[in-house]
């Protein structure tokens, strides 16, 4: 913790002066000008507690950059780390990466509380971050100019979640947010489009991580007995979000659960069973799409892994990529050439686009798909 508020005085003298050579930003750029060996990012998520593909995805990217002459005419390497899923250990995940001064960028974090903690250690090391998977609004709100995402905001996918509860005719709604990062901002972001959608919120309650079964049922139970509503809209992160949704389809089984992007695993299948049917998501990308940009991924991830790709796939993919493209448009492996880079990405096109990437480093124009489970497979809604 002593090293983090360190790095939080230190880094407004850091933007001020960030031509000083002996600036940690400065000195990552000239060690990865003096370097003639592979260009090196790094990749950091939950490898040890998550169960999602986001590696899979990465590796395949790489080793298709690597079969078609590498960047820059050299090989790309990746640094892998292990944030295990927690704030400790994202920290020290950051710091190791960033005591390599050949990085150039790192694809991480999954989860927003992580991302956003890190954000800072990664702008005063001079690292450009990609995140994933991190959809909280304040992650580019603290306006680093080397931090970035490849995935939709919040408020996108809060947005649409609202405006399909309006064309369903969903008028009145409960709200069942996780109380972290990412389930309290989306949960916000809902909130806040439903006057506009003329969506009523007639009662919000939280879980946590150590919410036992009993009391999210609990929960489910007060709802049932003391409000009549059309649907629930429902945040959180796997697993504690389908333990939310058996609960909730057990005492409520004809309402309709809708809720963010992370509802979209198999997971969530596996935990809630048939209890999953009747369950919306904002999904970041329709995997169901015919589009030749998926199916090329699609078959090659099946040919090298022998199993479909889920959406995280998909983003590390799309982040490696992404990266390669900044770094031959900069002709540079330097952060700040591949920030600026980035900054200009405009109908970026892979299987995850097309979008642009803003002066804020957000996505721009990448459209949010809802998608529901309809006999226990996820499928496009109507």
């Amino acid at each position: 913790m002593r090293r983090f508020l360190f790095v939080l005085t230190a880094l407004s003298a850091v933007l001020l002066s960030c031509n000083q050579s002996d600036s940690p930003a400065e000195k990552r750029a000239a060690a990865i000008r003096r370097n003639k060996g592979s260009v090196v990012i790094a990749a950091a998520g939950s490898w040890s507690v998550s169960s999602n593909n986001l590696w899979q995805g990465i590796s395949l990217a790489t080793e298709e950059v690597n079969m078609h002459g590498g960047v820059l005419g050299r090989n790309l390497s990746v640094m892998k780390v292990d944030d295990q899923n927690t704030v400790t250990a994202g920290q020290q995940a950051a710091y190791k990466i960033c005591e390599n001064n050949l990085v150039s960028a790192v694809i991480g974090h999954v989860s927003s509380s992580i991302s956003i903690q890190n954000a800072i250690i990664y702008q005063y090391y001079g690292v450009v971050m990609l995140s994933p998977y991190s959809v909280a609004s304040k992650l580019t709100g603290q306006n680093f100019p080397f931090v970035f995402r490849n995935i939709q905001m919040d408020q996108d996918l809060g947005t649409a979640a609202a405006d399909f509860c309006r064309q369903k005719g969903w008028n009145k709604v409960l709200i069942y947010n996780a109380d972290t990062e990412y389930g309290q901002s989306l949960a916000n972001w809902f909130e806040k489009r439903c006057p506009i959608d003329r969506i009523k919120i007639i009662d919000r309650k939280s879980f946590s991580t150590e919410s036992s079964d009993i009391e999210m049922s609990e929960t489910a139970e007060s709802w049932r007995k003391n409000f009549r509503c059309d649907a629930i809209f429902l945040t959180g992160a796997m697993p504690f979000v389908a333990k939310a949704v058996l609960a909730l389809h057990t005492s409520m089984p004809d309402t309709p659960i809708i809720g963010g992007e992370t509802l979209v695993a198999q997971s969530l299948l596996g935990i809630a069973g048939m209890k999953a049917e009747n369950v919306y998501a904002t999904a970041i990308a329709d995997m169901n799409s015919t589009s030749g940009a998926v199916l090329k991924f699609k078959t090659a991830f099946i040919a090298k892994f022998g199993f479909e790709p889920d959406t995280y796939a998909l983003q590390g993919y799309d982040a490696v990529k992404l990266l390669v493209y900044a770094m031959q448009t900069a002709g540079s492996a330097e952060p700040v050439k591949i920030a600026n880079a980035l900054h200009t990405v405009t109908d970026w096109d892979g299987p995850a686009g097309p979008y642009d990437i803003t002066s804020t480093g957000d996505v721009k124009g990448r459209p949010v798909v809802i998608q529901y489970v309809k006999n226990g497979q996820f499928v496009n809604a109507e």
